[in-house]
């Protein structure tokens, strides 16, 4: 068997986190490359300091999520699993290793486990670099994008959506499915806080919700609003001095998909809670709301005789609101 190949033993590694295209063009490679190729999965030293390293799977999952892929695709016999502490993993100690897949961003360390192998006296890896798997918004592919709630597992960016500079209008037989709670209801902030717990961050959709998050002392990380409430004017805690966002009711614009993201990405810099004021109607904006927040956050919005609609942002979340935003004219 290991003539139809052209090295014997190969090894790649990473998180595995939320396991992506990229991680399956990483596996199909080294499986076309080596007989025989070992996985390494990182364990929490290697990625508590990466970016949303809180939403990050547990290894049990990864592993679960890495074991189905290779059974699907009948390469569980030709692989063998283990977890790794540091870069180098099993490449000092197993002589059979000859070869390395990665992608480019990763050849550093390439060279610092070949420079160990040499102190060791084994000789170096060869290496095989693959491109990145690049998404619908022209950038890579990666976990933290996933966790950042860019992009999903298949590269499909979800500003993309929002691209055209017409503003997207909501078909009438949608109408009826956006009048019910996407999301749990509760009576009040009270229950809401007990059912969030310390989720990050907490987005606000809408002038009632937003205040009230104000007033008692725990301001929305982002709120959306439009000073109004069932299209009657409000009075307002938040900054009135702010650039006001055209969105017509019934659609979802651009400009206003965009000045949430670049509030929400504020926000995560500086910890500064940010307001997106709109000209016109907020309610849709709920959906890009979830959309483009990262997964564990909680996007919040009242519903007239119902309460507080809460949605924790999910990939399942995230799916059927893409699913719904397509539907969009």
């Amino acid at each position: 068997m290991a003539d139809l190949y052209h090295y014997r033993h190969a090894v790649i590694g990473g998180t595995f986190d939320h396991l992506h295209s990229g991680h399956e063009a990483l596996i199909d490679t080294a499986l076309s490359k080596a007989d025989h190729v070992t996985i390494g999965i990182s364990t929490s030293p290697l990625y508590a300091h990466k970016e949303f390293a809180k939403t990050i799977e547990s290894y049990a999952i990864r592993e679960k999520n890495l074991t189905t892929y290779l059974k699907k695709n009948h390469f569980l016999s030709r692989t063998t699993i283990v977890s790794i502490t540091d870069i180098y993993g099993p490449t000092l100690t197993d002589a059979s290793i000859d070869v390395i897949v990665v992608t480019r961003d990763n050849m550093t360390a390439v060279t610092q486990i070949n420079q160990k192998r040499k102190e060791k006296d084994l000789p170096p890896l060869a290496v095989t670099v693959i491109p990145n798997i690049i998404a619908t918004d022209g950038k890579i592919v990666s976990s933290v994008r996933i966790r950042q709630g860019e992009v999903d597992r298949q590269g499909n960016a979800y500003l993309q959506l929002f691209k055209r500079k017409k503003p997207l209008l909501l078909p009438d037989t949608l109408r009826e499915t956006l009048g019910e709670p996407l999301g749990e209801v509760v009576a009040n902030l009270e229950e809401l806080h007990k059912l969030i717990g310390d989720a990050h961050p907490l987005i606000a959709v809408g002038d009632v919700i937003s205040e009230s998050l104000v007033a008692a002392g725990h301001p929305a990380g982002v709120s959306i609003i439009d000073f109004k409430t069932r299209r009657h004017p409000t009075q307002t805690l938040l900054p009135l001095h702010i650039k006001r966002y055209k969105n017509k009711h019934g659609t979802i614009a651009h400009r206003s998909v965009v000045a949430y993201q670049d509030a929400i990405t504020r926000y995560l810099s500086d910890n500064i809670p940010q307001t997106v004021v709109i000209d016109g109607e907020e309610d849709l904006l709920a959906l890009p709301a979830i959309l483009l927040a990262p997964l564990g956050a909680v996007v919040v919005y009242g519903q007239y005789d119902l309460g507080i609609v809460v949605n924790k942002v999910s990939e399942s979340l995230k799916e059927r609101v893409y699913t719904l935003v397509q539907e969009f004219q």
